[in-house]
């Protein structure tokens, strides 16, 4: 609707407008209680119009200065409203966000382990699990000589309160292998004691103990005892090479299939952590490394092959990457920052960019970086993605090892550096700064593949051969 005033002549008592609308005043946005206010008060003082003459008037005056007013209100509203909206955030320090952002975070980012708290008897490197796994070795040849187990039919999952041939089946096959008691007569029902034997062999092979025979679980049963025995020898090699040299009283131990971190010390297993490793298309690497700094809030330079195959993609879709991770782009590590907008996703040249994430919570490195000088810049280190530290299978990063209370390894790493205590550790998260601690006593790591061996207690544990690792085993090897 279009208002307008085009001349106003006072004759007489009478006030002539030429040009009148249907309503008077400034009709501004529909829907503002204010507008409709301010029309409907100066339509109250005037009387009906006939033939463009306004029959009567009270106090013009009044009428258009109280419009105005609720008018210039609205607008003075209006303006600091916009005003608001345009205003820029104030920046925000990196160090400062972190400290921020912690406040509202979930989990745990300190700690310390439990004074003597041993996870295992003994470390997967050590004497008495070699000679344990070597025991595996003449049992398995036993069950072998024996017939070995037969296969499970079918395919349907079996759960407590099932009958049928397949449980009996099923019962047959634990029985084999230790997990069922030896009994002369079985019965084709799934209870209460089949569950509990279920759940034994599943946590033998790291499978979710929930005493249901899924497909994972299912697949495990059905490898032949041949294979099992092939595997267990081919372990038993890979344990006796690594004990052929001195261990160290301190070192960690990342089992790569077990998706575990062992913290040995003086021989005992001091703590166990899961660790997400590097998914089979960017398998981590088998190396041993020393451990020499902690890295506090570090920044991270994004490798190549990540730019190559994960960055890059993404930015040439038109992806707002950068700004969303907090990332800065340059020439050269410590170069100047370029401006995006100005740079050609699609050039050969986008490929040699070095990439850089700012320190945070959500930086893909965590809060902590543990260091390890090795041709392959491979670590360990925090992640803000723990949900993947918490399911069954854990190969999903892109080389580098990401465990679960970091924290709580890093005050272990830093016992021999003075004044590292827990508290000194909780400080410097809560401040939220880079911040590198170089270790006193450097700890040696191990990055191995170890997909069966035998615990002190008799337990034979295999784990699934995640890179095709144990491929080529001799199965037709001497019994």
């Amino acid at each position: 609707m279009k208002s307008s005033f085009a001349e106003i002549r006072i004759t007489g008592r009478k006030i002539i407008i030429p040009a009148v609308t249907a309503m008077l005043g400034i009709v501004f946005a529909a829907g503002n209680a204010d507008v409709r206010a301010a029309q409907n008060y100066s339509q109250s003082f005037f009387g009906p119009v006939e033939n463009g003459i306004v029959k009567k008037v009270r106090s013009r005056s009044k009428t258009y200065s109280r419009g105005a007013a609720l008018r210039k209100s609205m607008a003075r509203r209006n303006f600091a409203a916009k005003k608001q909206v345009q205003k820029k955030k104030p920046k925000v320090s990196a160090h400062r966000l972190a400290a921020r952002n912690l406040k509202g975070m979930k989990r745990a980012f300190v700690g310390t382990y439990a004074p003597g708290s041993v996870a295992a008897a003994a470390p997967v490197f050590s004497r008495a699990t070699m000679d344990s796994t070597r025991s595996a070795v003449t049992r398995y040849e036993a069950i072998v000589r024996a017939g070995g187990w037969k296969r499970i039919s079918g395919r349907k999952v079996l759960k407590r309160g099932d009958v049928g041939e397949r449980t009996a089946q099923l019962k047959q096959r634990l029985m084999r292998s230790g997990d069922y008691p030896l009994a002369q007569t079985i019965t084709n029902a799934f209870d209460e004691e089949t569950e509990k034997a279920v759940k034994r062999f599943q946590k033998r092979h790291g499978l979710k103990a929930d005493g249901t025979v899924g497909g994972k679980t299912l697949k495990a049963m059905n490898v032949s005892a041949v294979r099992r025995l092939a595997q267990l020898r081919l372990n038993l090699t890979r344990l006796e090479a690594k004990l052929q040299t001195r261990l160290p009283a301190r070192y960690v131990m990342v089992n790569i299939p077990d998706y575990k971190v062992e913290v040995v010390e003086n021989g005992k297993v001091r703590a166990k952590h899961n660790v997400v490793v590097g998914r089979p298309s960017r398998q981590t690497n088998i190396i041993t490394a020393k451990i020499t700094q902690t890295n506090f809030y570090p920044y991270w330079h994004v490798p190549q092959s990540i730019v190559i195959k994960d960055l890059l993609p993404r930015l040439r879709k038109g992806e707002n990457l950068l700004a969303k991770m907090r990332m800065q782009v340059s020439h050269k590590w410590g170069g100047k920052p370029l401006d995006p907008a100005r740079i050609d996703w699609n050039s050969p040249k986008a490929a040699s960019l070095k990439f850089r994430q700012d320190p945070g919570v959500d930086n893909a490195l965590g809060m902590l970086r543990i260091n390890m000088p090795n041709r392959h810049a491979i670590y360990l280190h925090d992640t803000p993605t723990q949900n993947l530290l918490a399911r069954q299978a854990r190969a999903f990063s892109s080389g580098c090892v990401r465990v679960k209370d970091v924290f709580k390894l890093a005050k272990w790493l830093l016992e021999k550096n003075e004044g590292w205590d827990q508290q000194r550790i909780e400080a410097t998260v809560r401040a939220g700064k880079p911040k590198t601690v170089t270790l006193k006593s450097p700890v040696t790591v191990y990055f191995d593949y170890v997909t069966a061996w035998a615990t002190p207690d008799g337990k034979v544990q295999f784990r699934h051969d995640i890179y095709s690792r144990d491929g080529g085993l001799k199965i037709a090897a001497n019994i």
